[in-house]
């Protein structure tokens, strides 16, 4: 004898809010079929800040100074390539002095003057003294133009002769002697004026130079601070737009919030209506087994029957 268990069953699980709460999850779930309808909404505003003018500006100071550089510093470059290479040379280093000419020395015009003055007045001394004094002797002798008169005037003459041309040698030398210390003179006061103006004028150069060469540094020091100044003023600019994208940024992150405020709410009215509910809501089960035999019927069974045989 044997026996079987009733019919299956199966159990079900639900939650029931509580009457209060009823409307609230209505609500609810009708805002957040709204929410999902709602189509998406691009942000509009502008969210990269552009270069500004103070940029524009600076990077074109920068690429004019990097491709063309500054005139004084183009110059100050060709200075130093032509002073590498020996272009500015003393001009005043090969000059040759020139000896000047004194009037007074060597046998000129003015000397030959003085000389025949000076060979005239001999003569003439001679005319007046000495022939005068050999013509009156021999006339109160008696032997004017005689033998021995001539004989004297021959040898007077031949006297004045030789009286002249020590004159002429004397005077030649002489003037020999003083024109070559006159040139020599003049040798040397040419050559100290000479050197001393050379020397001046090649000073006057040479400080000319020293005044490039020492405005060679300030030229290239000029380049480095129009980098510079372009540098600060791109440099104004950067903070300009970084400023300027933190504006966006925060503009783009109050519109993020805005956005998601309805859903924040709606979080919030949610887990506080889960709340509400679950404290107080009532949750129900059903159960239903299926049917299956009893193992306890069919011992008990065979114990009734054992019990009828002994009986």
């Amino acid at each position: 004898m044997g026996g079987s268990g009733g019919g299956g069953s199966t159990n079900t699980a639900q939650f029931k809010p509580p009457d209060y709460a009823l409307q609230g999850w209505t609500d609810y779930l009708n805002n957040a079929s709204g929410l999902t309808q709602t189509p998406y909404q691009q942000y509009q505003g502008m969210q990269i800040a552009p270069i500004n003018n103070a940029q524009v500006q600076g990077l074109q100071m920068t690429a004019n100074l990097a491709g063309n550089d500054a005139p004084d510093y183009r110059t100050a470059r060709a200075m130093n390539q032509l002073t590498a290479a020996g272009g500015f040379e003393d001009p005043y280093a090969t000059i040759q002095t020139e000896n000047a000419v004194n009037p007074f020395m060597g046998f000129s015009p003015m000397y030959g003057a003085v000389k025949d003055r000076a060979m005239g007045d001999v003569a003439r001394a001679y005319q007046t003294g000495t022939a005068a004094q050999t013509d009156s002797a021999f006339n109160h002798a008696g032997a004017f133009h005689g033998g021995g008169h001539d004989a004297q005037i021959a040898a007077n003459e031949y006297g004045l002769g030789s009286n002249l041309s020590n004159l002429s040698n004397q005077m030649d030398f002489n003037q020999w002697n003083q024109s070559a210390g006159l040139a020599q003179q003049a040798a040397n006061n040419s050559l100290t004026a000479q050197t001393n103006d050379l020397n001046r004028a090649s000073q006057g150069w040479q400080q000319e130079r020293n005044r490039q060469v020492g405005a060679l540094p300030l030229a290239m020091q000029a380049q480095q601070n129009d980098l510079n100044n372009a540098k600060a003023l791109t440099g104004v600019g950067d903070v300009q737009r970084s400023y300027q994208q933190d504006m966006l940024n925060q503009y783009l992150n109050n519109y993020n919030q805005y956005m998601q405020y309805p859903y924040q709410q709606l979080d919030i009215f949610g887990n506080s209506l889960a709340r509400a509910s679950g404290n107080y809501g009532t949750n129900t089960s059903q159960s239903q087994q299926n049917y299956q035999a009893n193992p306890y019927a069919g011992l008990l069974g065979a114990g009734l029957a054992a019990a009828s045989m002994w009986g």
